[in-house]
C-alpha cells in the first residue's frame, strides 16, 4: 500500500489525490477537488463539493504533505484550498470569515 500512495505523490513531494475508504471500497479523491478538510480525531475529513469522506491520516500530518501553494491551515483544526477562496471579510476581535466558490 505504501508503494501505492508513494506513485501518487507529484515529483516535488505534494500528494496529488487522497486514498479514502468508502465502506470496503477504496476512493481516490483529487487534490484539487478538496473544497477544505477538517480533523476528526485520528482521522482527516474531506469536503469536496457535497461530498465528505475520511482519511486515516490525522490533520497535523496530512498538512505536511499538501503543497502550501494550494492550501493553507487557517485553525488547528481546519485546512483550506486558497483557490476556493472568493472573499475574506473582518469579523470579531480580529478573526476573519470567508466565502468559497
Amino acid at each position: 500500500m505504501e508503494s501505492f500512495l508513494s506513485e501518487l505523490r507529484r515529483a516535488r513531494g505534494y500528494l496529488t489525490r487522497l486514498v479514502a475508504r468508502m465502506g470496503s471500497a477504496v476512493v481516490l479523491v483529487p487534490i484539487a477537488d478538496v473544497d477544505w478538510v477538517d480533523a476528526r480525531g485520528n482521522y482527516a475529513r474531506l469536503h469536496v463539493g457535497s461530498e465528505t469522506h475520511l482519511v486515516r491520516e490525522p490533520l497535523h500530518s496530512l498538512a505536511g504533505r499538501l503543497d502550501p501553494e494550494r492550501f493553507a491551515r487557517i485553525h488547528r483544526s481546519i485546512i483550506v484550498n486558497l483557490e476556493r477562496i472568493v472573499t475574506v471579510e473582518p469579523y470579531f476581535h480580529g478573526e476573519y470569515t470567508t466565502q468559497r466558490r
